[in-house]
């Protein structure tokens, strides 16, 4: 059986080089979040429509690893803080 080396997706030195924006664009870039996403999404039309950002939530917690950020606590306070970090995630200014 022989064993095939599967190229990085990205360096890691050069992702944290870039700006914010970019950053996250090219980190989320090959991953497709959409079955993950499905997972969260309301099945019943009925009542009230959903007003929360689950892609926005779950990229949130991806980044927070890359990041190094340790707690979920701190990571709201951080999205909370720096409007950049916020907006580039997906959340809505507000």
């Amino acid at each position: 059986m022989s064993i095939i080396q599967q190229p990085t997706l990205f360096d890691i030195q050069i992702l944290q080089e870039l700006e914010i924006e970019v950053k996250y664009q090219e980190f989320f870039s090959p991953l497709e979040l959409t079955p993950l996403i499905a997972l969260f999404q309301k099945e019943n039309t009925v009542g009230a429509p959903v007003t929360i950002n689950y892609e926005a939530a779950l990229r949130a917690v991806l980044v927070s690893f890359l990041e190094g950020i340790p707690t979920i606590k701190a990571l709201v306070m951080r999205i909370k803080q720096d409007v950049r970090f916020k907006l580039s995630l997906g959340f809505l200014f507000g």
